[in-house]
């Protein structure tokens, strides 16, 4: 009768198990799917014609430890984009800079970065496939689902730095 009963016990929990990791692939709460939702988000917004997107292929996610280089490169370029109102802004830019640079020394945290390949039509119709990479810190150890506010950069600038220079090329 015991061993019936740890079998049942065990038959249960496998089967508890399995039923929680089908969901968890079902629902796509994965570090990929997760970052490839909020990069093509971001590609979307900068394509001519976002309604003949499609994804062909994706990496999967690298985790690598995020050097401060790789923030300070990430902030800079944002700096440098921000050189619309130099005179006015500069003072201003580099008190939140360093402040940003203390705050990311403070707490380690990890890179996470993936590519994909997608096809979507240019301004004239025609079908052109391109590559984007994209990149996003997060807290060490942490999950990307566990973050609320996700502000990922494709090929190097966020949606906010790509209007910005946007912008900057329109003034030129």
């Amino acid at each position: 009768m015991a061993k019936k009963v740890l079998v049942a016990a065990i038959a249960a929990t496998v089967g508890i198990a399995g039923a929680g990791l089908f969901y968890w692939k079902a629902t796509g709460l994965t570090d990929q799917s997760l970052l490839l939702a909020k990069c093509e988000e971001v590609l979307l917004d900068r394509l001519r014609s976002p309604a003949t997107y499609n994804r062909v292929t994706a990496t999967d996610v690298e985790r690598t430890v995020a050097l401060q280089n790789d923030y300070l490169y990430a902030n800079d370029k944002r700096r440098a984009l921000n050189q619309i109102e130099k005179n006015r802004r500069d003072a201003e830019l580099k008190r939140l800079h360093d402040q940003k640079v203390d705050r990311f020394q403070a707490t380690p945290h990890d890179k996470l970065s993936l590519y994909f390949d997608y096809d979507a039509a240019n301004a004239f119709g025609t079908p052109l496939r391109g590559t984007a990479r994209c990149e996003a810190f997060v807290l060490r150890g942490r999950a990307l689902r566990d973050v609320s506010m996700l502000d990922p950069r494709v090929d190097g600038y966020t949606s906010f730095e790509w209007a910005l220079d946007q912008i900057e090329k329109l003034g030129n």
